[in-house]
């Protein structure tokens, strides 16, 4: 899956790469925003979403007078929260279980866009995107009860557990790639916009989940 990936963004980018050196910049600059990310899967039953931010600098290289080329890169931090429970009898005893974890991920990722000019101030824009692992974290935390009967009398104790741990880049898939796209609101210095990313690589290697996530973006250009 790894050498498939690199393979599949390294194809997208050599397709634009002609078009790119026969053009000059016509912009640049810097981009941030807000991100709410999940993932989707067959493990991604119990999965929440949270909010995240995206930052980094971007690039436009003319093709012609309405479709422009616009890699960028991006620092990205996202992740989900996974909260469970369970309910079940053990010897008698009446186990309530609930476990909740926060799992944190830091990217470093490098969309390639095409983007085309609806009017001077509205952009349409798609294209791959590939992402590597650069650290993340996982803090979890659980509750235990247990109810049982005892001569006739009903008891009740509790045990609650938490830590965190790095999450280690061996378990992950990276790089990973996806697709984005969005829209623009586009004015002589600043963009408002919003996009969707769509990870084809799962998150975990033993697990089947990918993510899934909305931005809220703001340029600036330099």
């Amino acid at each position: 899956m790894k050498k498939q990936s690199i393979i599949l963004f390294l194809l997208m980018v050599l397709i634009f790469t002609p078009f790119i050196n026969a053009q000059t910049i016509i912009d640049k600059g810097i981009r941030g925003g807000l991100c709410l990310s999940d993932v989707t899967g067959d493990d991604a039953e119990h999965a929440e979403s949270i909010m995240g931010y995206s930052i980094g600098g971007f690039v436009t290289f003319s093709l012609n007078q309405q479709f422009t080329i616009r890699p960028e890169v991006m620092f990205s931090a996202k992740g989900f929260d996974f909260n469970h429970s369970v309910l079940t009898t053990i010897s008698d005893v009446l186990v309530d279980i609930h476990y909740n974890t926060e799992n944190r991920f830091n990217y470093l990722e490098i969309p390639v866009l095409g983007v085309y000019s609806l009017n001077p101030s509205i952009n349409i824009f798609a294209g791959p995107y590939m992402e590597i692992f650069l650290n993340g974290s996982e803090k979890y935390s659980s509750t235990t009860k247990f109810e049982y009967d005892l001569n006739g009398t009903t008891y009740t104790d509790s045990e609650i557990d938490s830590g965190s741990d790095d999450i280690k880049s061996d378990d992950i898939n990276s790089p990973g790639y996806g697709v984005t796209v969005g829209a623009e609101y586009v004015t002589s210095q600043f963009s408002f916009g919003l996009r969707y990313s769509k990870a084809f690589t799962e998150v975990y290697k033993d697990f089947d989940f990918q993510f899934s996530t909305i931005q809220f973006m703001f340029g600036i250009s330099l």
